[in-house]
């Protein structure tokens, strides 16, 4: 489907995960959506910057602990010195759209909350098990519908999906192997095993698809895991 350049449609939408570490953010607005955007960029390791003339309490919050940085008053273009992602979230619709114009100038990705014509990204709909993400995204069109099919899948994933992940991470980081051999651990049984904590017949699946490998209980019992 074609569109004229800046328009979207919702085929065109390119579905990626950002690694955000020390990456500067700004969050224009101090309300409780600003509040749900701060937080996800913080979760992700964004270094954040919020504009506003005041802040709801957990976003003041935030700043006296010293998690983020604070502007007080309107947004300026100066604000996106340096940003390369940017949320706009305050109540103005106009303000929104004039600081989501100067941010596109600026070449900088921005979000606009509650107007998908105006953003060039859309957050999705997300549920997570240790290392592994499930995004569901509607393209802007109904978030709340995003939302709907995201609770349903997290109705249906089990949690030990997550000890999955961090033992797939491992195994490709020590043990290599292509995706047959994975999908045949996945296949396998394995997350009965896990959900059980039986270690011994997880490391028997593991064992007979990647031979010498770390066990189930180094991986997840280790100082560094994610996974519990």
């Amino acid at each position: 489907m074609s569109s004229t350049p800046g328009e979207f449609t919702p085929d065109e939408l390119y579905p990626v995960a950002l690694n955000l570490s020390g990456r500067r953010c700004l969050v224009v607005g101090g309300g409780q959506v600003a509040s749900r955007k701060v937080d996800g960029l913080l979760a992700a390791g964004g270094a954040v910057r919020v504009v506003a003339p005041e802040l709801a309490e957990p976003l003041d919050r935030c700043v006296r602990e010293g998690r983020v940085t604070w502007r007080r008053g309107w947004f300026d273009p100066s604000d996106l010195d340096g940003v390369g992602l940017a949320f706009v979230a305050t109540s103005d619709r106009e303000a929104n759209r004039r600081a989501a114009a100067e941010a596109k100038a600026r070449r900088v990705w921005v979000n606009v909350a509650d107007d998908p014509e105006a953003s060039d990204f859309h957050v999705p709909a997300a549920l997570r098990r240790g290392r592994l993400c499930v995004a569901v995204s509607s393209g802007g069109s109904s978030p709340a519908l995003a939302a709907w099919v995201r609770d349903r899948l997290e109705a249906s994933l089990p949690e030990a999906v997550g000890m999955l992940a961090e033992i797939a991470r491992v195994l490709r980081r020590q043990a290599g192997g292509d995706g047959r051999r994975y999908g045949e651990l996945f296949d396998s049984g394995i997350l009965d095993d896990l959900a059980r904590r039986d270690w011994g017949a997880a490391d028997r699946k593991v064992a007979v698809r990647f031979g010498r490998a770390p066990s189930v209980a180094e991986i997840l019992e280790g100082p560094s895991s994610e996974a519990r």
